[in-house]
């Protein structure tokens, strides 16, 4: 076959520029908002020596930073076994991320009552007069991270998302970093975003917390945050990854 010029069109071999990349709108990191006498206060609560939530304590540090992680002795290990049997909340939170640490030994039936403790959870929650989607979504999301999701249905899926842009309508940002951290959980693959000012708002909200050092709230919700974040970081990531792919030109049969 002899080579004809007028059968090739350069504009079909343009590739198309792609989309200008999109910024993460989330203005904090969570772990540079821990200064080093913040994480050495952390790390002594972990080790039993704070607010009596030791096994939070640890489970929140191992969150945020595992390689902080103190060495325990073996009657702090028996402690923070003891905290987190019969509580969904705290051995989904010792689990979240990697598996909880070896000292941690659980029977299958202890097992199988820490799980029917959040479901009964969540069916008083659905049972109540009037729904609390913020504080049911917490079991749920813990559940999850246990590898036993609860049944949700397309339903529940519109009442939490109401709920989730209800706090970022309200502003208040420790329900925006509960709300964001439930929803990276539950729906791994939603598009979570928040913007610069929203952003901001928990930002302030964790360093007012970080210095009240108000119980467990400035570690567990810090904790949380990073959580948020990191999901709003591979959500954004995502999107510029497509928005970088370019169209694959179209092959022409001559």
């Amino acid at each position: 076959m002899s080579y004809n010029p007028d059968r090739i069109n350069i504009h079909e071999l343009t590739v198309e520029e792609p989309e200008k990349r999109e910024e993460i709108e989330l203005s904090f990191d969570p772990e540079k908002l821990l200064t080093e006498y913040d994480w050495n206060v952390l790390k002594n609560w972990a080790e039993g020596f704070g607010d009596g939530q030791t096994a939070m304590s640890y489970a929140s540090l191992k969150i945020l930073d595992k390689n902080k992680l103190p060495t325990l002795d073996n009657e702090k290990e028996k402690e923070i076994t003891n905290n987190v049997l019969g509580s969904t909340i705290d051995l989904a939170w010792m689990s979240y991320g990697s598996p909880p640490p070896d000292f941690i030994k659980i029977s299958d039936d202890a097992f199988q009552e820490i799980l029917a403790s959040g479901n009964k959870r969540i069916q008083e929650y659905k049972e109540a007069k009037n729904m609390d989607w913020r504080h049911f979504v917490e079991p749920v999301a813990w559940l999850t991270v246990l590898g036993h999701r609860p049944e949700l249905s397309a339903d529940d899926f519109r009442h939490i998302e109401a709920e989730l842009e209800s706090q970022k309508a309200k502003g208040n940002g420790g329900y925006m970093i509960e709300m964001g951290a439930a929803m990276a959980i539950i729906y791994p693959e939603y598009p979570l975003h928040f913007t610069i000012e929203q952003g901001e708002k928990m930002a302030n909200y964790l360093k007012r917390q970080i210095i009240s050092r108000a119980e467990a709230e400035w570690y567990k919700f810090t904790a949380m945050a990073k959580i948020t974040a990191d999901k709003c970081r591979e959500v954004a990531a995502r999107k510029n990854l497509k928005s970088e792919m370019p169209p694959i030109p179209e092959a022409k049969q001559f």
